[in-house]
């Protein structure tokens, strides 16, 4: 019986670290960061709840990669002043995001741990 209970437990963490990451993705892609908020909101929560250190390592992976790409995206607002220097900053944002994103779902989905 106890292992059942903790086979749904397993399962529903793995269910909200899949569904953070989805947010993340949906949030960077689709809402130019509007649904990454949910995302940032959860891997700050569940990173202190978290039983295990692969758990703590994606959400700290996930909280700070989006509070990253939120303080570059502030910042070069001011870049966006310069035109082309503006436009290049913003699309280098946009692949080190894409590229954060598609790496911690992948070391997730392989259980491999998320280092910092």
């Amino acid at each position: 019986m106890n292992e059942t209970r903790d086979n749904m437990i397993d399962k529903q963490k793995s269910n909200l670290m899949w569904l953070t990451y989805a947010l993340w993705t949906l949030g960077t892609f689709l809402t130019f960061g509007i649904l990454s908020l949910a995302a940032l909101i959860i891997g700050f929560l569940c990173r202190k709840d978290s039983s295990t250190e692969f758990e703590r390592g994606h959400y700290r992976f996930i909280a700070r990669s989006i509070a990253y790409g939120y303080l570059w995206g502030f910042l070069l607002m001011f870049g966006l002043i310069i035109p082309v220097f503006g436009q290049l900053a913003y699309l280098f944002l946009f692949i080190w995001i894409a590229y954060r994103n598609i790496k911690g779902l992948i070391y997730f989905s392989k259980g491999r741990y998320m280092y910092i």
